[in-house]
């Protein structure tokens, strides 16, 4: 007789031996190993690896100046080397510049000969062709101290921007955006 038979007939059905019993129970903890070992890599060990590189790309070397050998002579502020990136060449006006004086300090409201000098002379530089008021007959002091800055035609931008950057009278300088409907 075969066991379904042996069942339905009401047969007792046979235990597994001992040996069957401890090789399921084996093949059991088998798979529950595995599946801890799979689990303790996802949870741990993988996010503790990810966290660890990108500690590892946040850091940047830390700048340090070689001593100069004339102790007179200073490493260079950062305003004099600023990072500056123009936007695309058809969103502005090529030859013109926006410029925005600290308050009390354009051009018109400057009493120093010398500070006016020091901006005439930068002015030159840069390759300043005319200087005009954005908001002339404005009350709003802020306002007052914008100007649109028209340069020589072929006249290096970021050049310029450096330049007018660098007077301690600048608040910042900016391309003439053209403004396009969407």
């Amino acid at each position: 007789m075969d066991e379904e038979n042996k069942i339905q007939q009401g047969f007792p059905v046979p235990k597994p031996n001992l040996s069957d019993r401890i090789v399921v129970f084996l093949n059991t903890k088998k798979i529950i190993a595995g599946l801890a070992v799979i689990v303790l890599v996802l949870f741990i060990i993988v996010p503790f690896i990810f966290f660890r590189q990108s500690k590892k790309i946040k850091q940047t070397p830390k700048f340090s100046p070689v001593p100069a050998a004339n102790p007179s002579i200073q490493a260079p502020s950062p305003k004099s080397i600023p990072t500056i990136t123009l936007p695309p060449e058809d969103t502005y006006v090529s030859d013109q510049l926006i410029i925005k004086y600290k308050p009390g300090q354009s051009p018109d409201e400057l009493q120093d000969q010398t500070k006016l000098r020091e901006i005439e002379l930068a002015d030159k530089e840069a390759g300043v062709l005319s200087k005009e008021k954005l908001y002339k007959d404005t009350t709003d002091n802020n306002l007052r101290t914008y100007y649109l800055i028209k340069l020589k035609t072929g006249s290096d931008l970021l050049q310029a921007i450096t330049i007018l950057k660098n007077l301690s009278e600048v608040d910042n300088v900016e391309t003439n955006a053209i403004v396009q409907p969407f």
